[in-house]
């Protein structure tokens, strides 16, 4: 759950630094965040069972560590059988897409490429329960991104896949390599 409060969060917050777009406020209350969160967790169908993924934490890496503490993988189990999943699909995908060094320019793959797996994933994601709630929800507070399904969407790709700096100046990330595919900072 606050995995998804932190992406709900996010989502929110990051609203502000759309592209010059000016946003006006947006008054939620941390229960309307929590009921929200809630209602889509529940309504995840794609979202694994109890069981279908172990992980392994193993040892803290801090930023300023030059070391890996978490020598194994992460995933120690994942059931093959959520990766078949519509979401999951074009998740996996997408991940030639990102190079995981930071300072480092992105894409790996072709700008078609890209755009028709974003567009893709972009589809599944919003076609499904969860986010067709969480527009709703913006929709009911008078939300300027959610006047349509397509404003939705645009903002989305835009707060996710519109690329900006993080280091040595070159546009090598993007808000969802950062939260879901990660990056790492190469010592030299």
């Amino acid at each position: 759950m606050i995995r998804h409060i932190f992406v709900i969060g996010l989502l929110i917050a990051d609203v502000c630094h759309a592209a010059s777009e000016s946003i006006p406020a947006f008054k939620v209350s941390d229960q309307e965040l929590v009921d929200i969160v809630n209602k889509m967790r529940d309504l995840d169908e794609n979202k694994a069972k109890k069981g279908q993924i172990v992980v392994d934490y193993q040892g803290h890496t801090f930023t300023r560590d030059a070391t890996d503490n978490a020598p194994k993988k992460f995933f120690s189990k994942v059931d093959a059988s959520l990766l078949r999943k519509p979401t999951y699909e074009q998740y996996l995908a997408m991940m030639n897409n990102f190079n995981r060094q930071t300072g480092i320019r992105e894409p790996n793959v072709s700008a078609n490429e890209e755009k028709q797996e974003t567009s893709a994933f972009l589809s599944a994601v919003l076609q499904s329960k969860p986010w067709k709630a969480l527009f709703d929800f913006f929709k009911s507070k008078g939300h300027p991104v959610a006047t349509s399904d397509t404003s939705f969407r645009h903002w989305v790709g835009q707060l996710w896949f519109d690329h900006y700096s993080r280091a040595r100046g070159q546009a090598d990330t993007s808000g969802f390599e950062h939260i879901f595919i990660g990056e790492a900072r190469i010592f030299f």
